[in-house]
């Protein structure tokens, strides 16, 4: 599902680069910025410095994610990222007699800073490069089964915490002169940490059959994908 879901928005940001770059009105420009020169016809001069968004794409991955980006020059701005998470959305919900791992709270941040390179506009609009480095904390909870006649243990609190750098292209389009799609796609490397536990079942001499957890913490390098669908509400100033 992930990876339908990453060529859908890859395919969708190319052909929105393609068929609006040179059609599209630009809803925001820095006026003082030397690099804008953008037919009169195609440019409603609104200057904005200020961007807050909310991502629907994480959203399917447990993530609740709100952005502000500020211009920082005429083609950069800093974004910051920032939002509650839960683990195991689609699988861990639910507990029966065998146990499980459920989902609990956590939390995901991040820092980028966008560079938009097309000479013609200014930043927040249209086409942009973005590196950035972030950090997702999963949390969840380990239950151990009931069994009848035994002692149950006390669930185990296990996590997942990702530190990761990306190098992500994306597109911001103004639909009006306040509010903004943007949508991005990018790729990087991760260190991630895993704390989680099973449960082993030891008899005592007395014939008492007791449960106890066994920890497992593992630490490794993987490849990070990142990718977004944010809606904006765009401002000049605080």
């Amino acid at each position: 599902m992930k990876k339908k879901t990453l060529i859908l928005l890859g395919g969708l940001l190319i052909s929105t680069v393609t068929a609006y770059a040179q059609t599209e009105k630009v809803y925001v420009t820095n006026k003082r910025s030397r690099f804008f020169n953008t037919p009169p016809s195609q440019r409603i001069e609104v200057e904005h410095m200020n961007v807050v968004k909310f991502d629907l794409l994480n959203q399917l991955n447990g993530e609740m994610r709100f952005s502000y980006e500020h211009v920082v020059g005429d083609k950069s701005s800093i974004e910051l990222t920032a939002g509650p998470n839960v683990s195991n959305i689609w699988s861990g919900r639910f507990l029966s007699q065998y146990g499980g791992e459920v989902g609990k709270m956590g939390v995901s941040a991040e820092v980028g800073f966008r560079y938009y390179p097309l000479r013609e506009l200014s930043a927040l609009n249209q086409f942009y490069i973005m590196p950035a480095v972030g950090v997702k904390h999963f949390n969840s909870e380990y239950h151990a089964p009931v069994l009848e006649g035994q002692v149950t243990p006390d669930p185990f609190s296990g996590n997942d915490t990702r530190i990761y750098y990306t190098f992500n292209i994306g597109y911001q389009h103004w639909v009006s002169k306040t509010m903004s799609i943007d949508y991005f796609i990018g790729m990087g490397l991760a260190q991630r940490n895993q704390s989680s536990a099973y449960t082993t079942y030891n008899w005592s001499q007395n014939g008492e059959m007791t449960t106890e957890w066994v920890q497992e913490s593992t630490s490794f390098p993987t490849v990070q994908i990142n990718a977004g669908l944010r809606f904006g509400i765009g401002w000049s100033s605080l």
